[in-house]
């Protein structure tokens, strides 16, 4: 998991470097107009709101013996982002981050005659993030608290389902790029892991004790408020 944090997280990089070099040739030719001005030489200091779209996959690990085995899910989920940073000195920055998204990360096996679905509907974090101020761009690394809220299902006889919310970390970095004053792109990605927790069926069949681990890559806008 180590190799695969570090390969996803060269790989976010070097994605928003090249858009963010691709950006600037268009901005050039518009540079001295009234109706777009590049970004000044301190974007990142001050609050900011903004949006983003998540693609992720992961694992729902099984903590209880029996057949079976873990569930891989994946999908796609869109959220919202508010946050601050400020120059701890020369180019260093810190800040805060705390994000909510809706998500739609689904995976089933069979488990015998019946189907066994496990859905993550929402998931969060409250960040603090280590950034450097590279002129339109910021690189920054990422952590805090996290959590998900999903939901298991069978179809063992009569339908069955269960919710359970699951606390954990996430870690991460990613690139910020510097538009405009106002508009901010924000590639991003993120390694969530979470302390299991007891689904707790409404019917017969023994309670299922899942950890989640999740891996999300995502794409934002940020805007400056201050």
């Amino acid at each position: 998991m180590r190799k695969l944090l570090k390969a996803v997280m060269v790989s976010t990089a070097a994605l928003a470097l090249g858009t963010g070099a691709a950006m600037a040739q268009m901005v050039a030719p518009y540079v001295g107009t009234s109706s777009f001005a590049p970004a000044s030489a301190q974007t990142w200091d001050g609050y900011f709101v903004g949006g983003f779209g998540t693609w992720g996959t992961g694992q729902m690990y099984e903590g209880t013996p029996g057949p079976g085995g873990n569930i891989l899910v994946d999908g796609w989920g869109a959220g919202v982002t508010v946050g601050g940073n400020m120059y701890l000195w020369d180019s260093i920055i810190v800040g805060v981050e705390a994000d909510v998204a809706w998500t739609n990360f689904t995976g089933s096996r069979p488990d015998g005659p019946e189907t066994v679905t496990h859905t993550v509907n929402w998931m969060g974090t409250a960040r603090a993030v280590l950034g450097y101020d590279a002129g339109m761009f910021m690189p920054y690394l990422t952590g805090g608290p996290a959590f998900v809220q999903a939901t298991r299902t069978t179809t063992d006889g009569a339908p069955n389902s269960a919710n359970a919310m699951h606390f954990g970390y996430a870690v991460g970095g990613g690139v910020q790029v510097a538009v405009t004053d106002s508009v901010i792109l924000d590639f991003r990605y993120l390694y969530s892991e979470y302390f299991p927790a007891v689904y707790d069926w409404s019917g017969v069949g023994t309670n299922p004790t899942i950890g989640p681990e999740v891996n999300t890559l995502t794409v934002g806008i940020k805007m400056p408020i201050n």
